[in-house]
């Protein structure tokens, strides 16, 4: 998002323990289908715990919006140029390097001061992303690993792949070097499919949804 999280020292760490237990009290609650109800749930020492633990996410959150919103204030908003940002990638740019690019987080506010969303929308995507996507990644790298793992063959292939670009990149890892490792892209995205980091999605019906079945006679599905 665009924010060094060792800058703020005990807010950060109270906010990975905080996500660390709302991680325990997402399975809590799944396990224990009689606290469903949003109003039972919020009667239980869980649910209490759940609330505490959302208002640090909320507050954590928000500061880092506000922080990032005075900053282009400062700046004028310069880096909010899309231009200078996604649009004029430098292949040779090593990964690593700091570099004024867009964030996320820079372009929901960009967003934002085109009145395209709102604050509440920005702090909803970045406690998605925030809370979602660390877990997703790691559980998709350490199944990928586990696969590679298990397939020595497969993994000597991505490995000479690997090799081989950077050996022809003089050792530096590029935008473009990635872009060149097909391979490894099709090992990974197989071990997406394989071990799904999440493998069910949930959804909360806002209208009535019309199905329609069509009967299929005995003989039909005998000859299927």
């Amino acid at each position: 998002m665009g924010t060094s999280l060792q800058e703020l020292d005990n807010k950060a760490q109270e906010y990975r323990q905080a996500i660390y237990e709302m991680g325990g009290i997402l399975i809590y609650r799944i396990m224990r289908p009689w606290i469903a109800s949003d109003t039972i749930f919020a009667l239980t020492s869980m649910g209490r715990k759940q609330a505490k633990c959302l208002k640090i996410l909320h507050a954590f959150t928000e500061k880092i919006i506000e922080d990032r919103k005075q900053y282009h204030e400062r700046t004028n908003g310069r880096y909010l140029n899309f231009a200078n940002g996604m649009d004029k990638l430098d292949d040779n740019e090593v990964i690593g390097i700091k570099k004024k690019r867009l964030a996320m987080l820079d372009l929901l506010i960009s967003l934002a001061r085109d009145n395209q969303i709102t604050d509440q929308d920005i702090r909803e995507e970045i406690d998605t992303f925030m809370f979602e996507g660390h877990d997703t990644v790691a559980m998709g790298i350490t199944f990928a690993i586990l696969t590679l793992a298990e397939h020595k063959d497969i993994q000597e292939c991505a490995r000479k792949e690997v090799s081989d670009i950077m050996e022809a990149n003089d050792g530096k890892l590029t935008m473009s070097a990635l872009n060149e490792m097909s391979y490894l892209e099709r090992c990974l995205k197989e071990s997406l499919r394989l071990h799904p980091s999440v493998p069910f999605i949930s959804r909360v019906l806002s209208e009535d949804v019309k199905m329609h079945f069509k009967m299929i006679s005995n003989s039909l599905v005998g000859q299927l």
